[in-house]
């Protein structure tokens, strides 16, 4: 019961105004802010067999380092209608710098799949990744999942998922034994039905099919449900006051911390700090801020 293929015209309008100007940030920044040298990348490693470019993952780790390395699963933001992975190389690069082994799993984006798709998909990259962590020199006991945006979402209820088996059932995902320490939201999209002024709402069909009100994960589409707040790990939530969706990430972490959750929110008060800025703006001293913060929570989960 997916909806057609064929979004609205003003969506597709903007959506290609959108990819133009992500574009032209990407190769600006490229141009501008070089990789650090000492992280090494393994690009486009295949987690589905299947050759399609979204279901491959980059590896990121520093050359040198001693013992096991703490591990982090990360996804893109781009609202799961654009971007890919090579987008966040410089938010997993210096991550990688900090001490990480980083995977940057790549997902399908909407309307080719949808909501249950992309989790599916992205679970069986992280399930891949995890096959991996002792080869590239990680630490099985210290797995956390990290996303941006939208990215955020997903990372949520991966996590929300592998504790909460009626949700695993309705996605048609069977979860393997090892645990997520803690989960990071940057900027995150967590609200995908909420009636406001961002308008994300206005996707829903695209996002969760026609007759989307009927499915079963429907009552799980606000992460503030009780099963979804009870399964998560400890959370690392940032956000500024230039991100268009700061009142998201506010109500998420109250939400969490009235669920009893330990919650690190980081809001930065800083206007010209906009949405995603950590990933977005990595040449910002604010977002070298940020990232330390984060990997200290990490570190010390």
């Amino acid at each position: 019961n997916r909806e057609p293929k064929q979004m609205y015209k003003f969506i597709e309008t903007d959506l290609q105004k959108q990819k133009k100007e992500i574009e032209a940030w990407y190769q600006k920044l490229s141009r501008e802010y070089p990789l650090p040298e000492q992280v090494r990348i393994e690009r486009d490693i295949p987690y589905l067999k299947d050759g399609r470019n979204c279901h491959r993952m980059d590896i990121y780790y520093p050359q040198n380092h001693n013992g096991r390395l703490p591990v982090l699963m990360d996804f893109h933001g781009g609202g799961l209608l654009l971007c890919d992975k090579k987008v966040n190389q410089w938010f997993c690069s210096q991550m990688a710098q900090r001490g990480f082994l980083v995977f940057c799993i790549d997902y399908p984006l909407v309307p080719e799949s949808d909501v249950y798709g992309i989790l599916k998909d992205s679970y069986a990259g992280v399930r891949e990744a995890y096959g991996l962590v002792e080869r590239y020199g990680g630490d099985k006991e210290a797995v956390a999942l990290c996303g941006d945006s939208a990215g955020a979402l997903i990372a949520v209820y991966l996590a929300a998922l592998q504790k909460n088996e009626r949700l695993a059932k309705i996605l048609g995902i069977t979860p393997s034994a090892f645990e997520f320490g803690a989960v990071a939201a940057i900027s995150g999209m967590f609200y995908t039905g909420r009636i406001d002024r961002q308008g994300i709402f206005i996707l829903r069909k695209y996002f969760y099919g026609k007759g989307y009100r009927k499915h079963p994960f429907w009552k799980y589409v606000n992460p503030e449900h009780e099963e979804i707040l009870e399964a998560l790990p400890n959370m690392f939530l940032t956000t500024s006051q230039g991100d268009y969706l700061r009142t998201y990430t506010l109500s998420f972490a109250a939400a969490l911390k009235r669920q009893g959750k330990e919650t690190v929110l980081k809001d930065y008060g800083d206007a010209t700090l906009k949405h995603d800025f950590v990933c977005m703006q990595p040449e910002r001293e604010e977002a070298g801020q940020a990232m330390d913060e984060l990997a200290d929570f990490l570190k010390n989960r």
